[in-house]
This record gives structure tokens, sequence and C-alpha cells, in this order.
């Protein structure tokens, strides 16, 4: 009997523990450099630092696991994209996905489709950046805030590009409520200024007015001089684009010479209008040039445009030609991005997606439930079967019993 028993414990005890062993595994995880930890936990707030033990690292990295070769990359890729720098190829992001798709730490993973989505971005492939966007709200928990927030601005980047005003508008606001949550000035302020560019085009002032006083209340509050500046060019444009010329002027005053400042190009922009619009042009050239530079290409068209008026205007058509030409390549790059027919066929598809998914959950819980009702009715006709097994056998014992007591009495 007792080597029987140990037989039939045996399979049992052995399943225990390889799970044991497993949990061991995947709680212990890839051992990374202290150097490589120390780079993703400064990268957010230091990228330039961050950088530095990067370029360290990059070395050795050759001899390295696969593990950490793919951790090192997932942080060049954080690193690239704080520094406000801009992806050349969707090579890195690709791999990173693959990885962690099928072999890699699952918990990266909404992070890889996170930098997926900013490189396709950068590469002005917006239908892509959106699907890797979706897929991160999809993969990322709902407790990640962080992550979400991030995610549902770089959406409303998307469709703020596609003159979706309104979808851009509920993105920033879905965004705000996740740095809200967590106390994230830093996503405040971008959030607040954002939708406050949302209600200018959506022709609501008195919103917009209200979002860039709060944005720029917490920056001055937390002494963040880039946010504050930021917000401050946001202000004059908004200022300039209402008639308020004086207003506009305070505001740009505080910024114009702020030359180091990463929203740099933005703001020279905002001010050569400004400049353009009062009468002074020689001002407002000097600083489209530094746009045409520095500038987005949204930015570098309208330099371009406005240089290139500039020297037909004084009949230097070699310079004027020069800049029409930068100015067509730099429209032909905005067509390129502002394919709005994609993004809404990929909205839509994303929204079927969900009632699909949607659907075959509540399809899923209700065979579950049926399949709970029918192992409960199997569990009540058995039951029933031995309740009345029972019965019967209680009812013949007594018979027996009043039969034996019957023939003792009569013996």
């Amino acid at each position: 009997m007792h080597i029987q028993r140990t037989n039939i414990l045996a399979p049992a005890i052995a399943a225990l523990a390889i799970a044991a062993f497993l949990l061991m595994q995947d709680r212990q995880g890839t051992v990374y450099p202290e150097a490589l930890l120390r780079a993703d936990s400064i990268v957010s707030k230091q990228p330039d630092s961050a950088a530095v033990i990067l370029d360290g690292l990059e070395h050795g990295m050759a001899s390295a696991p696969e593990s950490v070769r793919m951790r090192y990359r997932l942080i060049r890729q954080k690193q690239i994209a704080y520094s406000f720098g801009s992806f050349t190829s969707d090579s890195a992001a690709r791999a990173l996905v693959e990885y962690y798709e099928t072999r890699g730490e699952r918990s990266r993973l909404p992070e890889a489709y996170y930098y997926a989505g900013k490189t396709y971005m950068s590469l002005n492939d917006s239908p892509m950046a959106m699907e890797y966007f979706f897929k991160t709200l999809d993969a990322a928990a709902e407790s990640d805030l962080n992550l979400r927030g991030r995610t549902y601005s770089q959406l409303g980047y998307i469709f703020d590009r596609q003159w979706l005003d309104s979808e851009a508008l509920g993105m920033f606001k879905k965004a705000y409520r996740c740095s809200n949550k967590t106390n994230d000035t830093v996503s405040m302020i971008f959030s607040l200024r954002d939708m406050g560019g949302m209600y200018v085009d959506l022709s609501k002032p008195d919103s917009a007015l209200a979002c860039y006083n709060k944005a720029l209340a917490l920056a001055e509050a937390s002494h963040d001089k880039p946010m504050a500046i930021t917000v401050t060019g946001q202000l004059a444009r908004f200022y300039s684009q209402q008639g308020d010329y004086e207003m506009a002027f305070k505001c740009l005053n505080k910024v114009i010479g702020e030359d180091s400042c990463w929203d740099r190009g933005s703001i020279a922009g905002i001010a050569a209008k400004w400049y353009e619009a009062n009468g002074k042009p020689d001002s407002a050239i000097m600083l489209y040039k530094e746009v045409a530079d520095i500038g987005t290409v949204y930015t570098k068209a309208d330099a371009y445009k406005a240089l290139a008026d500039h020297y037909l205007a004084q009949d230097n058509l070699k310079e004027a030609a020069l800049c029409l030409t930068n100015y067509k390549k730099a429209i032909d790059s905005i067509q390129g991005i502002t394919t709005t027919e994609a993004i809404k066929q990929t909205s839509n598809l994303r929204e079927y997606r969900f009632r699909e998914s949607e659907f075959r959950r509540l399809r899923q819980k209700n065979k579950e439930q049926r399949a709970i009702m029918a192992i409960l009715a199997t569990i009540g006709s058995v039951a029933t079967l031995a309740l009345a097994f029972l019965s019967v056998y209680l009812r013949r014992k007594r018979n027996l019993q009043s039969m034996k007591l019957g023939r003792r009495q009569t013996g």
C-alpha cells in the first residue's frame, strides 16, 4: 500500500518541483550590468548622461547575452526619443518587437511597441505608428499610467498632423488624466499646451487660454524654465491669432532670446510671423532663415515660402528659385505625412477589432457560464441520484433491522 501511494504522488511532486524551479527562474531573470540599469533609471530626466553611459557600454555588447543586448538597444531607443532625436530606420524597432514578442521578457513588450510607434512617426509613417501605439495600449497594464499617457499623447500628435482636431483633443485629454493621476508635472504641462492648441483650431479661444495659463502656472511653480518658455511661445502664437499684438509681443519678449531651448524652432517661427505682421520685415527674414535650418517640415514650409516671396520682391531670382524648390520638397513631405483617409481607416479598423474582441470575450464568457451551468447540473443530477440511492439504502436498512427485531421477538 505504501509503495502504491508513493507511485501515485510522484508525478504530482515532480510537477510541483518543476513549477517552483520555473518560478524561481522567472523571478531571478537576467542579471543586467549595473551601469545599464543606471542608464535606464536616468534616461527620461537626463538623456545626455544616459547617452554617455550607453556609449561606454557599447563595445562590450557584442559579447553580451542576447537579453542584455536587446535591453541595451531598448534603452538606446529611449535615449534617442528623450533627446528629441529622430529615427532613420525601423530595423532596431522591428528587432526589439520580434524579440520581446517571442522570447524576451514580456514585461518589456509594451515599451518595445511604444518605441516602434515613435520610430514610425520619425519616418512619417503615421498608419504604422498608430498600429504600434494601439498595440502599446493593448499590452500595457492599466496601472502603467506613465506609458499609457505618453501613448495617448503620440496618438494625439498623429491626429493633429491630419487636422483631425476633435480626435486629437480627445487623446490629449486622456494623456492629461493619466499624468494628473501620477502627478507628473512635465507631462501635465505638455498635455495642457497641446489641448490649448486644439481648442484654438476648434475656435474655442477661452478654453485654449485657460489651458495655456494653467500650463504656464504649473511650469513656473515647478521652476521648469524650458517648459515655461515653450508655453509662453504658444501664448504668443495665441495672442497673435486673436489680434492682440501687444500681449503677443510681451510673451515673445520673454522668450525670443532663449536660443538654447529645445523648442527654439517653434518659437522662432512664431516670432517671425509676428514681426512680419507688424511691419518689421528684416527681423522676420532673419528668423525665417533660422527656422529653415532648425524647424520641422511644417515650419520649414512656411519659412521657405516667406523667404521666396522676400527674394522675389528683391528680384533675387536665384535665391527665390532655391527657396521655392525647398518649399516644394517640404510640401511634398507634408502631403506624404497627411494620409487622413488611411488614419481614419486605421481608426475604424481599431474600433472594429475592439468590437470583435469584445464579442469574442462575451461569447467565451457565455460559453464558460454554460459549461459551469452544465457542470452544476451534472453535479445536481449526481447529488439527486446519490440522495435517492441513500434514501433507498436507509429505508432498506431500516426494514432489515425491523425484520431482525421481529424475528428475535418471535423467537
